[in-house]
């Protein structure tokens, strides 16, 4: 960012420029056992300038990070609610999906199942469910009603039969 690259300018040229090159000739003086010079009063002037501006790069540099962070969570939380948003209309989507299932398929298969079970017991007159329907359970219903006609019709040859036998006996 511009305010960044203008901090690391000013640090550059105050610290590094001028700072610097005083320190530098002060520890070269110091070293080789001079006393201070006049480049020690312009380091000592210079030096907390010097150092508020190396300061500013971090400062600059955590303002523009925080610009970012907020930008980022703006984002981030837009994106957090449409996901929840997603997250419940999707779940709506499998409660409805559930609830279709349960009482679409589920229950009147259990039923079909119940009246092919009271048919088989030899309960004949038993209404059959979902006859109709135009899908898988209504051709499940239409099976159970051929198979009850079925059995209603061998009950009553059945009956004819013993009644032509028992006739035939009396006869006899």
């Amino acid at each position: 960012p511009p305010q960044l690259k203008e901090a690391v300018a000013k640090a550059e040229k105050i610290y590094f420029g001028e700072v610097r090159v005083a320190h530098d000739a002060v520890v070269a003086d110091l070293s080789a056992g001079k006393s201070t010079s006049p480049q020690t009063k312009i380091w000592l002037q210079r030096v907390n300038p010097a150092l508020d501006a190396v300061f500013a790069i971090g400062t600059v540099a955590l303002d523009r990070a925080g610009v970012y962070a907020r930008a980022e969570f703006s984002v981030a939380q837009r994106d957090f609610y449409a996901a929840v948003l997603l997250m419940v209309v999707f779940c709506l989507v499998a409660v409805m999906t559930s609830l279709y299932v349960v009482f679409g398929v589920v229950r009147p298969m259990s039923r079909i199942t119940e009246v092919m079970r009271t048919v088989t017991e030899g309960d004949l007159s038993t209404d059959i469910p979902f006859e109709n329907r135009s899908d898988e359970i209504g051709s499940l219903a239409h099976g159970l009603r051929v198979f009850r006609d079925n059995a209603v019709e061998k009950q009553r040859l059945r009956l004819e039969k013993d009644g032509a036998v028992a006739q035939s006996r009396a006869k006899s």
